[in-house]
């Protein structure tokens, strides 16, 4: 059964990243008995426990060569990012080969042949790589602590403005923990582990003081990369202000 759905105007575009989210209705059934029982969630006793939320398989592709094309494209290499293009579509293998030996000549033969590629695809690929380093920065942050805030830690108490990736976020509804509201946000209780949010890595993203170190490490060291400014030169590649919990 099909529900819950209207038609668009044609001229309204979807793109990767324009979903707020999925959700789910769990159905329970208990087949010995005749009639269904309602469960009020309201009386549900609040869950103890909590989980961050990481990208899931979906965002690397099945081949799980979509991050490292993305890191070969923000690295400006060309000849590596049209090679995994192709090894990650092999659908794409005629055009590649068309235009290959259209540009061969340029001087700029793969730059030239990837920009006839499908936008979306590159955009895939670009924010695989932003995926991965997230997942990357949840874990490296559980290992800080995992039950607990830090100073540094970006929080938010909204959640709508959150799911509808508002531009003024980070203005708006962010709040950093600091040595001087330590006592007043963690200590009573105001915030907590729930309300921790990390950065989605775009160019024009704050990164939180306590990952600085890992960032460093994870995109400059290992990547040979350098935030923001590699994410600088592709402006239109990726996400602005985007953070998830």
């Amino acid at each position: 059964e099909i529900g819950d759905f209207q038609a668009i105007d044609p001229s309204e575009h979807t793109y990767f990243g324009d979903l707020y989210g999925n959700r789910f209705s769990i159905v329970v059934r208990q087949e010995e008995r005749n009639e269904a029982q309602k469960i009020d969630h309201k009386k549900l006793p609040k869950p103890s426990n909590h989980f961050m939320n990481y990208f899931g398989m979906q965002r690397f592709s099945t081949n799980q060569l979509a991050h490292l094309l993305g890191i070969a494209i923000l690295k400006n290499d060309f000849e590596l990012a049209t090679s995994l293009f192709y090894y990650r579509n092999t659908r794409y293998a005629k055009d590649l080969r068309y235009f290959l030996n259209k540009y061969d000549q340029t001087g700029e033969v793969y730059y030239q042949t990837l920009k006839e590629m499908p936008l979306q695809e590159i955009l895939f690929a670009i924010r695989s790589y932003t995926a991965y380093v997230f997942n990357s920065m949840v874990n490296h942050r559980l290992e800080m602590d995992s039950e607990n805030l830090l100073v540094g830690d970006f929080v938010v108490k909204n959640n709508q403005q959150l799911l509808k990736g508002d531009p003024n976020l980070f203005e708006n509804e962010i709040h950093v923990i600091t040595d001087q509201t330590k006592k007043e946000d963690i200590d009573s209780g105001k915030y907590s582990i729930r309300d921790l949010v990390l950065p989605i890595l775009g160019n024009k993203i704050c990164i939180p003081e306590n990952l600085n170190d890992f960032i460093e490490r994870e995109i400059e060291d290992k990547q040979n990369l350098s935030f923001p400014e590699s994410f600088i030169k592709t402006p239109n590649f990726l996400s602005k202000n985007k953070h998830m919990r």
